[in-house]
C-alpha cells in the first residue's frame, strides 16, 4: 500500500551541455545554477541528483540518457506555477542553456511504498523514469507499478522506495505539454544499503517480469544527491 506524501515535486530531466566536461557540469549545476533555483518563491526543498552510472532493469531501454534529475518541492502545483512565473525564475531560465539541455520537466505528488527513516543515510540511490506500454491506461499502469514495487518491500537492503506520479508536463519554461510530447508516467526513487542489494533487487525475476510487462522504457540511474535547500 502506497502512502501519499505532502506537497508536490517538480523534476527536471537534465542532459549535460556537450561543450562542458562532466566536472565542469557538476560544478556549475551544483553551484551558480543551484543558487538561482534556490531563490524561487514558495520553494520548500531543492535536491540535485547527478548521474553516476546507468542501471538496467531487465531488457528495458533508455531513450533519455540523462545526466541528472532535479527535485524541487512545493506545497501545490499552483504555488509551483506562481514560482516559475515570478521574476526570480528569469535568472534561472537564463542560466539553463549555459550548462544543460532540458528535454522536459514533470511534476506531481509523491507516494511512499517503503518509508525511509529520517536517521538513515543510504549510500546508494537509484532513480528510474517510467513510460507505460502502449495500450495501458495510466490507471492500470500505476496500479501495476505499485504492485510491482510493493513486491520489493521485503527485499534485503532496500531502505526506501518513493514514486512520483506525473500530473504536469512542461517543455519550454511555462509551456505545458500533452502526454505524447513528454511520455513520462512516473519517476521511481529507490534507496539501498549497498550496490549488492541494489543489483539483487533489480534482478529479481518477479520484479523484472512485471516491470517489462508494464513499461515501454524504464531507464534507471545511480545518482549522487546534492542537498541545495534541505
Amino acid at each position: 500500500m502506497a502512502t501519499p506524501l505532502p506537497g508536490i515535486v517538480r523534476m527536471g530531466l537534465i542532459k549535460r551541455l556537450p561543450s562542458l566536461t562532466p566536472a565542469a557540469f557538476t560544478e556549475h549545476w551544483s553551484g551558480p545554477h543551484g543558487a538561482f533555483a534556490a531563490r524561487l518563491p514558495n520553494l520548500r526543498r531543492y535536491y540535485q541528483n547527478h548521474t553516476m552510472r546507468p542501471v538496467r532493469i531487465g531488457k528495458l531501454t533508455d531513450p533519455w540518457e540523462l545526466d541528472g534529475l532535479s527535485e524541487l518541492w512545493f506545497d501545490s502545483l499552483e504555488l509551483m506555477e506562481r514560482a516559475i512565473a515570478s521574476p526570480s525564475y528569469g535568472d534561472l531560465a537564463g542560466d539553463t542553456p549555459t550548462v544543460m539541455i532540458v528535454p522536459g520537466v514533470i511534476a506531481g505528488p509523491q507516494e511512499a511504498v517503503v518509508a525511509m527513516r529520517e536517521d538513515t543515510d543510504p549510500p546508494v540511490k537509484v532513480m528510474s523514469v517510467l513510460k507505460r506500454r502502449p495500450g495501458l491506461s495510466s490507471e492500470r499502469f500505476l496500479d501495476g507499478w505499485r504492485d510491482a514495487t510493493a513486491r520489493l518491500a521485503g527485499a534485503e537492503g532496500l531502505l526506501g522506495l518513493v514514486n512520483t506520479v506525473v500530473a504536469y508536463r512542461e517543455g519550454a519554461p511555462r509551456e505545458k505539454l500533452a502526454y505524447d510530447a513528454l511520455p513520462v508516467d512516473a519517476v521511481a526513487e529507490f534507496w539501498f544499503a549497498s550496490d549488492r542489494a541494489m543489483m539483487s533487487a533489480f534482478q529479481r525475476p518477479d520484479f523484472v517480469t512485471r516491470a517489462e510487462e508494464l513499461c515501454d522504457s524504464a531507464p534507471a540511474y545511480v545518482v549522487q544527491t546534492y542537498l541545495i535547500l534541505p
